[in-house]
């Protein structure tokens, strides 16, 4: 006979770590009670258990392993005797889910369910899915709640369509969150909304109203957030929790013509454990994120926190989290533990890397990530993807992914040959100009061109003579891979004009004519007398 069944904690979650302490009273009239076994097969553990005899009572510890299932679960204990005869008996645990945020229906993600078929209180009311009106994506749920004959109406929403593997369980959550819009406050000053859920039975739960209960405090006509405690809507009802299958809206005080109501971001959080709030900073762009948790209502004192697998701490707040998922637990006194699971969201970041030719002096600019949309800007001025012909020096550029509002910085150093600088001689009336090339911190074997050829002067020569005013391009290369390239322009005006005289002996006259040369002439000399 096996009597007195024992078990601490009686709830706890599947972590590997949380020791379960079972003990049980045995006897036997015989006196040849040969062991006890428990059954921990329901948390994925061993079938036979031993249960050791320690000071009159059988016991087992235990811990329930991460990959145990959620929910209620029996443990069944065996006595046998030398004959082989059994007795039984039994202990209830409940394995807690870790708390999350699980959607029920989201039309841009989770658009599951349709009308219930026969749900409506008449035909005009309806509910729908639109492509347009959600919350922070398109598509929405809508509804039009008509009266007539009867001064209220309802719609109803089935989740699961009779298929028990879409049924929604409650048991293991804390709230329900939902995102709810109502043009013109519900076309009346007294109007209020009431939801309920149904389970497969037909079982509801309570219906509450949303103003009157103080879930809102009035319909602004932009989308609002609502958060319901799961055990308000379970009060004093036999719903089976765990197979919820419909949802309901309900108004009682309606306008002739009807109300809209639009919902979306339908979903459950939190855990019966302790009423934790936790706040997430996003980690965009490819940077870090935060996790802090605010307040705990339900728990202990001296709490400590920490992810699976890290460093306890006593600070509430968690920075530079990389975007995912991640096990927040808390421990605090008299063996409170709760653990929640919490997403970080974000984007990523826009990658890139810098190629440098350091003998022509180009940076060469290659993004591999990001939408395509950029702008640069360098340390230079420049604002191309890319640089050519810079001189020695370092190079910071500061892209901007346009689309996603991500910005990436980059430092590239060049180093050249040799330094190449010009001194240009503007070309004066009948004096040409020259561009004169000068390489420092080179190491020789110099060579000039001008426009692609080398210098008329000689390719050692680094003088260009005999230019009019224009622009042109000059190369010097040289040992150690010199290689500097650069258009340089000569100033000034030439003037190829020619004069000629007459001379009238007889008067004493002299006619100049001049050609070649525009009206306004500057002054090149004087004439000597």
């Amino acid at each position: 006979m096996i009597s007195d069944v024992r078990i601490t904690p009686a709830a706890g979650f599947a972590d590997g770590t949380t020791q379960v302490q079972l003990s049980a009273a045995a006897t036997d009239p015989n006196n040849d009670l040969s062991n006890l076994t428990v059954d921990l097969s329901s948390i994925e553990g061993a079938n036979n258990h031993p249960m050791a005899l320690i000071n009159g009572r059988y016991e087992a510890s235990f811990v329930v392993m991460g990959n145990a299932p959620a929910g209620p679960r029996t443990f069944n204990i065996t006595a046998t005797d030398a004959k082989g005869n059994t007795a039984q008996a039994s202990a209830n645990y409940t394995v807690w889910a870790r708390a999350t945020s699980d959607i029920i229906w989201d039309g841009d993600t989770k658009n599951e369910g349709i009308p219930l078929a026969g749900g409506t209180s008449n035909p005009e009311s309806r509910i729908f899915v639109a492509q347009t009106g959600g919350n922070k994506a398109p598509i929405s749920m809508r509804a039009h709640l008509q009266p007539g004959p009867e001064p209220y109406a309802y719609v109803t929403w089935d989740f699961a369509e009779f298929n028990d593997a879409r049924m929604i369980d409650f048991r293991p959550k804390r709230y329900l969150n939902f995102s709810i819009l109502v043009p013109n406050g519900g076309g009346r000053q007294d109007f209020d909304l009431q939801i309920y859920f149904k389970d497969r039975f037909g079982e509801s739960t309570q219906s509450l109203n949303l103003k009157a209960g103080g879930y809102l405090t009035s319909f602004t006509g932009n989308y609002q957030q609502v958060r319901i405690p799961i055990a308000d809507l379970l009060r004093n009802s036999t719903i089976d929790a765990s197979k919820i299958a419909w949802m309901g809206l309900l108004a009682e005080r309606l306008p002739t013509l009807g109300s809209h109501v639009q919902v979306d971001d339908i979903y459950l959080s939190g855990s019966p454990v302790a009423d934790v709030t936790i706040e997430t900073q996003p980690a965009l762009c490819g940077g870090r994120g935060k996790i802090e948790v605010k307040s705990i209502i339900g728990g202990t004192s001296n709490y400590r926190f920490r992810f699976a697998n890290s460093a306890w701490q006593t600070s509430p707040l968690f920075e530079n989290v990389p975007q995912g998922t991640w096990d927040v637990r808390i421990e605090g006194d008299n063996g409170f533990v709760y653990i929640e699971t919490v997403v970080i969201p974000g984007t990523p970041g826009i990658q890139g890397a810098l190629q440098v030719d350091n003998a022509a002096g180009n940076v060469d600019l290659t993004m591999t990530t990001g939408s395509g949309n950029y702008t640069y800007q360098w340390s230079n001025g420049a604002t191309t993807q890319d640089l050519s012909n810079v001189p020695s020096g370092t190079y910071e550029v500061l892209v901007t992914d346009n689309t996603r509002g991500c910005t990436l910085r980059l430092t590239a150093t060049v180093a050249r040959a040799g330094a190449v600088t010009f001194a240009v001689r503007n070309a004066n009336c009948l004096i040409y100009g020259t561009i004169t090339a000068t390489v420092t911190g080179g190491t020789g074997g110099y060579r000039y061109f001008i426009d692609g050829v080398a210098n008329p002067s000689g390719a050692d020569n680094n003088v260009f003579n005999q230019l009019i005013p224009g622009t042109y391009t000059i190369r010097v290369t040289g040992n150690g891979g010199l290689d500097f390239t650069q258009d340089v322009t000569v100033g000034g005006l030439m003037n190829n004009m020619s004069i000629g005289n007459t001379v009238n002996n007889h008067h004493g006259d002299i006619d100049i004519t001049m050609s070649g040369a525009a009206a306004d002439i500057p002054t090149c000399g004087r004439m000597a007398p």
